[in-house]
């Protein structure tokens, strides 16, 4: 675990960490409050706010991603190839909705509790290796299979540590704990698994050329995430605000 601790304190801008690890806050935050909302309506509109809850909670872990690689600097110059990009964020939505309709449609099961948040997890893992399929770099990464393990196990097993909090959750400083747990599932599979990840330079390979380059797509995906963000929280606001009146 040194190799981790090294790589978090001498390959990352420890400022954009933090603002890696607000993003992730604000949007797991969020997010449960969405799936909050759709686990209390009716099936037949629950859909809409699981879907939003994804979105905003799969998003929100691919922006953090980002943010992070945006922090990571290991002397190499770092593009990311497009379509690979795309696919992980695709990835996680996908994976954090899986494990929010298993969450709708048995809270109470200890079974389903579990599951769900491993589901979410094994969705963080795929986003962040996914992620790292897309770099681009005048060289290759070597793997320590150890800490990927590590990676993937702790983030899981946090993951369903937030989704058990959340499902017996009957206050709202309850439901915030979940998601610090959740944010902390991300944060320890993110670092964990750069601390994996060792660069090693080829210099006889062609420089970077047909990706985009490391700020032009964190700032992009933090933009868009940053949007999606606000609408999530303003919609689940203004519903609030229409349930109490309508009683």
């Amino acid at each position: 675990m040194n190799r981790v601790f090294l790589c978090l304190t001498t390959e990352h801008d420890l400022r954009l960490v933090a603002v890696a690890g607000v993003v992730c806050l604000l949007s797991t935050i969020v997010g449960y409050d969405l799936l909050a909302r759709a686990v209390a309506e009716r099936r037949a509109i629950r859909f809409s706010w699981l879907a939003a809850a994804a979105l905003v909670t799969g998003g929100g872990v691919w922006a953090t991603h980002f943010i992070a690689m945006l922090a990571y600097d290991p002397g190499v110059p770092l593009g990311f190839a497009v379509a690979t990009t795309l696919g992980s964020g695709v990835g996680g939505i996908v994976l954090a909705g899986v494990g929010f309709v298993l969450i709708a449609s048995a809270p109470k099961s200890p079974v389903v509790r579990v599951l769900s948040g491993a589901v979410i997890g094994g969705g963080v893992a795929m986003l962040h290796y996914v992620g790292m399929a897309a770099v681009v770099l005048q060289g290759t990464i070597v793997w320590d299979d150890d800490l990927v393990a590590a990676s993937v196990i702790g983030g899981c097993a946090l993951g369903a540590l937030s989704t058990w909090q959340f499902t017996g959750a009957t206050r709202t400083r309850q439901r915030l704990l979940a998601a610090v747990t959740l944010t902390l599932a991300v944060c320890v599979h993110h670092f964990v698994g750069m601390g994996a990840a060792t660069i090693v330079q080829d210099l006889s390979r062609p420089e970077i050329a047909s990706a985009l380059p490391k700020s032009a797509i964190v700032m992009g995906v933090t933009g868009a995430m940053l949007a999606v963000l606000a609408l999530g929280a303003i919609s689940g606001t203004f519903d609030r605000v229409l349930a109490s009146r309508s009683r």
